[in-house]
């Protein structure tokens, strides 16, 4: 997975700007001791004892919660952030309450939120999160509705077309 995010990166000009790190999340602070403008994140969607184990015990490792819990990935973004960073994660509705006495337990803020639609006027499912060191500013952004009739909505159908027109 690292090494994807890193050609990611390379095949979108960033390599110069992103630096991947592989790790236990559990062990992260004694090997990297940096801070960071930004840290971004994808949690397992579910807690330990939750759903069924999959499988493949990759598979179930970014699933469920087996080697780190949500409170772990918190702690550490925000230790790894300058004063002003932002680290930024996508979670399961539910998880949401959660996030934010996580957040707060750490001294940090939750900044902004968006929620993620499938398509217009249906439940949202996921959501987007923004935190930082500093106080909660809590900004709502609109929902971010994925499609549209037959095709991608207009944000998204944005971004893929500015993707598509820089490969």
């Amino acid at each position: 997975m690292a090494e994807l995010c890193r050609r990611n990166a390379e095949s979108n000009g960033f390599s110069e700007r992103v630096q991947v790190v592989h790790s236990d999340i559990r062990n992260l602070i004694p090997q990297a001791p940096k801070f960071y403008d930004g840290v971004i994140f994808n949690p397992p969607y579910q807690r330990l004892g939750e759903g069924r184990s999959a499988k493949n015990p990759v598979i179930d490792k970014a699933r469920r919660e087996v080697v780190g819990q949500l409170d772990d990935f918190v702690r550490v973004a925000l230790e790894q952030l300058t004063h002003d960073g932002h680290a930024h994660t996508i979670l399961p509705m539910r998880r949401h309450q959660e996030l934010v006495e996580v957040i707060e337990a750490q001294q940090g803020g939750l900044v902004r939120r968006r929620v993620i639609c499938a398509r217009e006027n249906v439940t949202p499912r996921y959501f987007l999160a923004t935190f930082g060191r500093q106080e909660s500013l809590s900004h709502e952004e609109p929902p971010l509705v994925v499609h549209e009739g037959s095709g991608f909505a207009p944000e998204v159908a944005g971004w893929l077309g500015e993707v598509s027109s820089e490969a």
